[in-house]
């Protein structure tokens, strides 16, 4: 399997990325560099992750404000 990932050295930008096994998948990089590669859907209403935006070193979703974590675990905005 071969993922062709483009992500900015600047700690803050994010991509979307396909992979040959048809998985869309954001990118984007924590507060201490660490990259996050997560499916480029929000598990609350589908909303495309790689239109948000990244916030304390998570993935916030535009829609409703879910983040994201590096590891892919989600948090409601109202937790």
């Amino acid at each position: 399997m071969q993922i062709e990932m483009k992500l900015d050295s600047n700690a803050r930008q994010m991509e979307r990325v396909e992979q040959k096994m048809d998985a869309i998948l954001a990118l984007f990089r924590g507060d201490e560099g660490q990259v996050g590669a997560i499916e480029d859907r929000c598990a609350h209403r589908r909303m495309k992750l790689s239109c948000g935006r990244v916030v304390g070193g998570r993935l916030v979703c535009p829609y409703h404000g879910w983040a994201y974590a590096i590891d892919g675990k989600g948090e409601s905005p109202a937790n």
